[in-house]
């Protein structure tokens, strides 16, 4: 799927997070292990990317 994995914006084409995405390399179990918010996406966009900790993944706007 085309969104990010943390904050689970759009990062498709035309959603103005296409260029800075990041792809997650990561199998679905991995991700879920890892407690992502959204693992069924396959990217991390550039907001979630730059953040500190987790606990800053819900304030993205």
């Amino acid at each position: 799927m085309e969104i990010c994995n943390h904050c689970g914006h759009s990062v498709a084409l035309g959603s103005g997070r296409f260029v800075n995405r990041i792809p997650d390399l990561n199998d679905m179990e991995t991700r879920i292990a890892n407690t992502l918010q959204y693992p069924s996406g396959d990217y991390v966009c550039e907001i979630c990317d730059n953040m500190d900790s987790d606990a800053e993944y819900g304030e993205v706007g």
